[in-house]
């Protein structure tokens, strides 16, 4: 074809024409038994012709390959994938690690041929084909139409004014609303970019021990305050009886957002009773875009002093220190930049929101940042969609409703690990595990004894640790939120590999008081144990352990630095008496003692038994005694001349040095049969 990129012009071609079969049939007393009335094409067959012409091009290599057709059981195999929610770069690079299982080392011929491993614009016309199949949806009404009767999940969709929100609840997210977690922190955000549209995804998500879990999704076409007030009200409308926690809630709902108006104004008329709270990240991320906002004239090197009390606001201990921080800005800040100190009151009015200090009776558990969601919007782009657009509205919602409950099911089943990290803080870098399933950790102690503190706390904790709280009852509850009920499996489905000493002693003699029976050794006091305190999330606990073990730490060294010196000091007495020696030595030392300063006498007190007689912090080499004969003299003086246990360099020094030199050079002779006689020069 002329105006093409590609044109090789070859000679060999095909034909293809219908030709009139009749005749043939008739010749071969053939009786045709078609009616051409019903079947216009009865009479006709598809002939195919070569001219037979030689190629101008190569057919049996890898380029020619790169031109075939994809073959149907290709075809087939991709799109066994996409059944699967597979996005085009995952199934072709599925289908490559299949292949190169199946050939092995034949692979490299088989990825040749375009017929068995496609290109990616061909995987990406089969995948449309697919979805077009699968998510029937051409105009907005079929679309809704399929959304509002989707099975087993519950919908609530709003056309108004070109604007189109849909809420959704499945029966997870139902579930998830029994848990008492689900009444104390529900985590708000909303992301985009998930398919060719350009529509905005809403979750919300609460803490569990298995990580967060989603409690509801909207999607929207934008997020202007009124449609983002319509989808939450269209929310409310089909959550359960007993949302958010019901009457297991352990305290008044609140929702964490980021520094986004039109979400906190929604929220604050959906929800009054609720209260808000605002992710650190973001509020600081506030603080810092206005700071670098030229509009408000502040000076590059100042910025980064109003970032830092900023930080020192959101971190404060207690209201004091807000209000102390305030007044530090307005004195230095206030005056030379009107509109900051303007901007901070505002900020300041707002401090229920954001300070960490007032945030003590609620159950925030650490997480004082929009992680949870973040991290459920990277679950849904990367484990759900793969990293590619919905095709459109329709796939895009059931990716965040069915895929995604399957995903966070799948999730709750895996809670069932019982191995946790604890710290040592009184040896660096040293970590133990403690494994409750056997009820072991990896310190000395518990292997000689077979319990220790560190498995202990482990089991006492309860808030501070969010993997603690997988007991069995929250395995239970877990599992029925991920499969919808747990009756299928037996009871002792949840009891640990071993299970827990008993309390309680039945009446009558123990074993341990049975004539011929060993009695168990006494369990080791906290004194013993090689650690005093552990890795505690919360920082009061953390503070109060360590405080309490380096005061024991403390008294305990102290107690025998007194004996010490106690017994050096009888030592001392004794000694000066009895020998001159000592005597000698002891007023040596002092007069030493009485020219020294304070600092001067500790770090004679470090140094004492040091190396002697040479440079600080050397170290004694050990040398060929032949070697130090051969050095030159160097011009150094002082006390940087002292060698470390090497001997001086000195040039006069014989040639082998095995016989004491004498301090002053003689003159040679000047004799030509002593030079001779020494075979050396004359005039050395």
């Amino acid at each position: 074809m002329e105006g093409t990129t590609v044109a090789y012009r070859c000679p060999a071609s095909k034909e293809s024409a219908l030709q009139w079969i009749q005749l043939y049939q008739e010749a071969a007393n053939i009786t045709l038994t078609t009616n051409r009335s019903t079947d216009p094409c009865a009479a006709y067959e598809l002939r195919v012709t070569c001219n037979k012409k030689p190629h101008n091009h190569a057919v049996d290599n890898a380029a020619a390959l790169r031109h075939r057709r994809v073959s149907e059981l290709t075809k087939a195999r991709l799109m066994e994938l996409f059944q699967h929610h597979h996005s085009p770069s995952t199934a072709l690079e599925t289908l490559k690690l299949q292949l190169q299982e199946e050939h092995g080392s034949a692979y490299p011929s088989v990825a040749a041929d375009r017929a068995i491993v496609p290109d990616r614009m061909a995987v990406y016309y089969l995948y449309y084909k697919h979805c077009r199949e699968r998510y029937p949806a051409s105009t907005q009404e079929e679309t809704m139409d399929l959304i509002r009767h989707m099975k087993d999940v519950r919908t609530a969709v709003s056309v108004e004014d070109g604007e189109t929100v849909i809420a959704a609840v499945t029966p997870l997210m139902e579930r998830v609303h029994t848990l008492p977690d689900a009444g104390e922190v529900v985590f708000v955000d909303a992301s985009g970019g998930m398919d060719r549209h350009g529509q905005r995804v809403f979750l919300l998500m609460c803490w569990s021990p298995a990580g967060g879990l989603p409690l509801g999704v909207i999607v929207s076409t934008s997020e202007t305050e009124a449609v983002v007030d319509k989808a939450f009200r269209l929310l409310v409308g089909i959550l359960p009886d007993g949302a958010f926690g019901g009457r297991g809630r352990r305290g008044p709902l609140c929702f964490m957002t980021d520094d986004c108006q039109a979400e906190r104004n929604a929220l604050s008329a959906v929800w009054p009773e609720a209260r808000l709270l605002l992710c650190t990240f973001h509020v600081l991320q506030a603080v810092w875009r206005w700071l670098h906002n030229g509009k408000h004239g502040i000076d590059k090197q100042h910025r980064q002093a109003i970032m830092a009390l900023a930080k020192q606001l959101v971190y404060a201990n207690n209201e004091a220190e807000i209000a102390t921080t305030m007044e530090l800005v307005a004195t230095e800040w206030g005056e030379r930049y009107p509109l900051l100190d303007q901007y901070l009151q505002g900020f300041a009015a707002r401090r229920q929101e954001w300070a960490l200090c007032l945030r003590t009776d609620v159950p925030t558990r650490g997480h004082n940042t929009n992680n949870i969601v973040e991290s459920a919007f990277r679950v849904l782009k990367d484990s759900v969609l793969y990293r590619t657009r919905a095709f459109n509205l329709l796939q895009l919602f059931d990716s965040v409703t069915v895929q995604l409950s399957k995903h966070y099911a799948r999730r709750a089943c895996d809670v069932t690990e019982f191995t946790y990290q604890v710290k040592s803080l009184t040896s660096v870098g040293i970590t133990y595990l403690v494994d409750l399933n056997v009820g072991a950790c990896t310190c000395r102690m518990n292997r000689r004894t077979g319990g220790c503190k560190h498995l202990r706390a482990v089991r006492q904790q309860t808030g501070a640790v969010p993997e603690a709280t997988a007991t069995k009852e929250t395995r239970r509850a877990l599992m029925d939120i991920a499969m919808g009920t747990s009756q299928q499996l037996p009871g002792n489905w949840f009891d640990p590999l071993v299970a827990e000493p008993s309390t309680s002693s039945p009446p009558g003699p123990t074993p341990a008081s049975a004539p011929g029976v060993a009695q168990p050794q006494p369990s080791p006091s906290p004194e013993e144990y090689d650690d005093d305190a552990m890795d505690f999330e919360d920082p009061a606990a953390a503070a109060a352990a360590v405080s309490g073990a380096e005061q024991r730490r403390s008294d305990d060294r102290t107690r025998q630095t007194v004996a010490f010196i106690q017994e050096w000091a009888a030592f001392m007495c004794e000694a000066v008496v009895q020998d001159d020696t000592w005597e000698r030595a002891a007023a040596a030392f002092q007069q030493r003692w009485g020219q020294l300063p304070t600092a001067g006498r500790q770090s004679a007190l470090h140094q004492f038994g040091g190396a002697q007689g040479c440079r600080r912090n050397a170290t004694q080499i050990p040398v060929q005694p032949t070697s130090t004969a051969r050095r030159t003299s160097t011009n150094v003086r002082g006390r940087a001349r002292w060698p470390a246990g090497r001997p001086c360099r000195s040039a006069r020094t014989g040639e082998h040095g095995y016989v004491a030199a004498s301090a002053r050079r003689s003159a040679a002779p000047h004799s030509l049969a002593t030079c001779v006689d020494q075979n050396r020069p004359l005039g050395r």
